[in-house]
């Protein structure tokens, strides 16, 4: 299994800014859905419980919670920027890009898997309901890069 090499941060406990690489967790990460059409990766950190409750009831997706994923490590393995569009009856006109976040879950011993539990987040995008307050993003290191594996026979 591929294993991060995590370096820590010199003085810096929180991100400024996520950055691709980033080992990270977040208490908000423990509620999650999959959706039936995405059932690859777990959208995390709901605004809102009755968000998911709507998806669920609605048979468009599965409850995904998971009190561990809160406390698990996360490698920040892709971020996109994502452009949105302000509803005519709110902002008319407004537009904006956000960040659209991916990571895939560690181990204790930080190592991850192709089976590894995959996250979706978004971060400064005011109309998604999918996105943790930042300050209660951990910053735990980042991975030293490249991180090498060996596939076995």
């Amino acid at each position: 299994m591929p294993k991060v090499l995590l370096q820590e941060y010199h003085g810096r406990s929180s991100p400024t800014r996520l950055a691709v690489g980033d080992v990270i967790r977040c208490p908000a990460f423990s509620v999650g859905l999959v959706f039936k059409r995405d059932p690859g990766e777990v959208l995390v950190a709901w605004r809102s419980r009755s968000y998911t409750e709507h998806y669920v009831k609605s048979g468009k997706a599965v409850e995904a919670d998971d009190d561990s994923r809160g406390t698990a490590p996360f490698l920040v393995i892709t971020i996109k920027l994502i452009a949105g569009e302000s509803p005519d009856d709110m902002h008319p006109r407004e537009h904006w890009f956000s960040r659209d976040v991916q990571c895939v879950r560690l181990s204790e011993e930080m190592e991850f898997s192709a089976e590894s539990e995959r996250i979706r987040f978004s971060l400064n995008d005011p109309m998604s309901v999918i996105q943790p307050d930042e300050e209660t993003v951990e910053l735990l290191g980042y991975a030293e890069i490249p991180i090498r594996w060996n596939m076995e026979e």
